[in-house]
């Protein structure tokens, strides 16, 4: 009996030690090198980022989705990742990211999406993505991040 208390407090010492091997600067974003968006039928979204894992690990990216909201709070539009995504441990690549939209008020996305420079001052980004290294998640949140201080962090600048 005391042998099973000790392998299992080690087993949960070990899951506290692990929980913190994956950080959010070990996915390093270097640029988008392709962005197409199609209206047609399903809305969607396709980004082609240049990406590097800087960790040890191999890493999948699961159950990412974006809100996009005015300042009021009111929902425009959301973004979800249609498939789970694979970086392979230290290297960098070019992640293709096909994201499913769907838009509460398509009029007023049109209309914002016509002077996206203009808006953006009023909008915001709320989401998460869950990252796996092995059997270690982590979530990593964003909520209400001015929309140019989000792109600025796909861009670098």
């Amino acid at each position: 009996m005391k042998r099973q208390i000790s392998i299992f407090i080690a087993a949960v010492c070990a899951a506290i030690a692990l929980s913190g091997c994956i950080r959010m600067d070990d996915i390093v974003l270097h640029g988008v090198s392709d962005f197409d968006v199609s209206l047609q039928g399903s809305p969607s979204v396709s980004v082609t980022l240049d990406v590097e894992n800087t960790s040890s690990y191999n890493l999948s990216l699961h159950d990412a989705s974006f809100t996009v909201t005015d300042r009021n709070g009111s929902t425009i539009g959301k973004a979800m990742v249609r498939d789970a995504l694979d970086l392979p441990r230290r290297s960098r690549t070019d992640l293709h990211i096909p994201m499913k939209l769907t838009f509460d008020n398509p009029f007023k996305a049109l209309s914002i999406a016509g002077d996206i420079v203009g808006n953006a001052p009023s909008l915001f980004v709320t989401g998460s993505v869950t990252v796996k290294a092995g059997c270690i998640k982590k979530k990593f949140k964003a909520e209400m991040v001015p929309f140019m201080e989000f792109m600025k962090y796909f861009y670098g600048e």
